[in-house]
């Protein structure tokens, strides 16, 4: 008999493979990893490489030249557009979660050049070139296309309303005069009531001083920093703390000084308000008071009085001479004689009852 072929087994159903069998055609074959020099770059790389472009851009635009005389070179410009040409060429039109593979020796001039780039154009930094970029807003004219902006415009609402307080304080003051002491004999309620209003407006008007004097310097700091493209958004609290820092200073200065000397020794006689716009303007001003203040009233404690301090001790006059606690406490341990034990033991209660 002629040997007939074998008939190969019927595939399982369902399109499994069959043991020992290749996988179906239709199926696609793996993503391979990508190799091991190279390195995907992502949204937040490249977002990283859009700051390294603009800062890029800004010391162009600008003609940037260090203090120093440096300026931006090939060797830190061309690693930065080189990968912003591979990344625009290969990534056209690229998904949210695309990530494209460049080489790692690429990637780490780059990492290099940018941070070259950042130290040569400090203050200046890509968050400070965020903060003061214009952008088309809802009523942007008004409130400031920018952080920057509408971080001034605030600071020009805080500045009028403290000058209206101040301007009222000044008009109460001309108009009816200063608060007269208080009277027990009055008995019409609206004139003390008033009398009361301006003893309360006059108190609080060194106050109103230290955040016009506080205004006023932020505003100056904040016409350079955008004039610079060097402001931090970060910073808007510690800028907000300079208002209220200003506001507590201007009330407080009074309590450490009523005038000031220059160099010569000379008094100058200046108004509670004039202090107060000082000290708003200037948080040093009180501060400064604050020390003097305590260099001429405090007693003067350094360490080596402190240890001067430490190193006295108690003494008692018995008959054996001048003796420290200390010099009981070591004679008491090194007695061997009962007696004498008992005798240090005796002092040294003694002495511990005139500590």
């Amino acid at each position: 008999m002629t040997d007939q072929p074998e008939e190969a087994p019927d595939a399982p159903e369902g399109g499994a493979t069959p043991p020992g069998g290749l996988p179906p055609q239709d199926e696609p074959p793996q993503d391979e990893p990508p190799p091991a020099d190279t390195i995907d770059i992502g949204p937040p790389l490249g977002r990283e490489v859009a700051d390294a472009l603009g800062l890029l851009d800004y010391a162009t635009r600008t003609g940037f030249k260090a203090a120093s005389g440096a300026t931006v070179g090939d060797d830190v410009r061309k690693p930065i557009l080189a990968l912003v040409a591979r990344l625009r060429l290969g990534c056209r039109a690229p998904a949210p979660d695309t990530c494209i593979a460049v080489p790692r020796v690429e990637w780490l001039a780059f990492v290099d050049a940018y941070a070259r780039l950042a130290v040569l154009l400090h203050p200046v930094t890509a968050a400070t070139l965020e903060a003061t970029t214009e952008r088309p807003r809802r009523w942007g004219t008004l409130l400031g296309r920018s952080d920057a902006l509408r971080f001034t415009r605030w600071l020009w609402l805080w500045t009028i309303l403290f000058a209206v307080a101040v301007i009222f304080t000044q008009w109460l003051k001309v108009i009816y005069g200063p608060p007269v002491a208080f009277d027990a004999n009055i008995n019409a309620v609206a004139p003390e009531f008033w009398n009361r209003a301006r003893l309360l407006v006059t108190t609080l008007a060194p106050f109103a001083y230290g955040g016009l004097g506080a205004c006023v310097y932020l505003l100056r700091s904040a016409h350079s920093f955008i004039a610079e493209r060097s402001f931090d958004a970060r910073r808007k609290p510690e800028y907000y703390n300079r208002i209220l820092l200003g506001i507590i200073s201007g009330g407080t200065i009074l309590l450490f000084t009523k005038h000031l000397t220059n160099d010569g020794g000379q008094v100058i006689e200046v108004s509670s308000a004039a202090l107060g716009f000082l000290a708003g303007y200037s948080t040093e001003f009180l501060f400064q008071a604050i020390e003097r203040v305590i260099a001429a009233i405090l007693p003067r404690v350094g360490l080596d009085s402190v240890q001067r301090a430490r190193g006295t001790r108690s003494s008692i006059d018995v008959p054996v001479g001048n003796l420290t606690l200390e010099d009981l406490v070591d004679r008491f341990s090194k007695a061997t004689n009962e007696q004498d034990k008992v005798l240090y033991r005796g002092l040294i209660d003694k002495l511990a009852e005139r500590m």
